[in-house]
């Protein structure tokens, strides 16, 4: 299983648009770095955080293109949310409040759109 089910993603084209960024959570060169030296061979069994980081990630980058697949969104926010539990309860570290961070953002902008 892999993080997202994207053939050929690109986290820098997808969240890097001026209306809504992760990059205020997280570190824009080390993400970027970590997504494309990891993305092909990162699965929830081997790195649960970074597999519901990137999902979070890309779900808010997508959310915001005009025309977006409404189902794939959902399909990459609900694949970080499958996580959720073992996000919550692993030990703290930067990388699990980052995570957490993002997940709650992703869910008050859809909470936003629905008003």
């Amino acid at each position: 299983m892999k993080c997202n089910g994207w053939d050929t993603p690109s986290a820098d084209g997808i969240v890097l648009t001026q209306r809504v960024s992760a990059y205020p959570i997280l570190d824009k060169a080390s993400f970027l770095a970590e997504f494309d030296r990891t993305y092909e061979c990162t699965s929830p069994e081997t790195d649960f955080l970074w597999c519901a980081m990137v999902n979070t990630v890309l779900a808010i980058g997508c959310r915001v293109i005009p025309g977006s697949n409404e189902e794939q969104i959902c399909n990459l926010f609900t694949n970080a949310l499958n996580l959720f539990a073992k996000v919550a309860f692993a030990f703290s570290t930067l990388r699990k409040v980052q995570t957490l961070t993002l997940m709650v953002r992703t869910q008050v902008l859809a909470d936003q759109e629905q008003d």
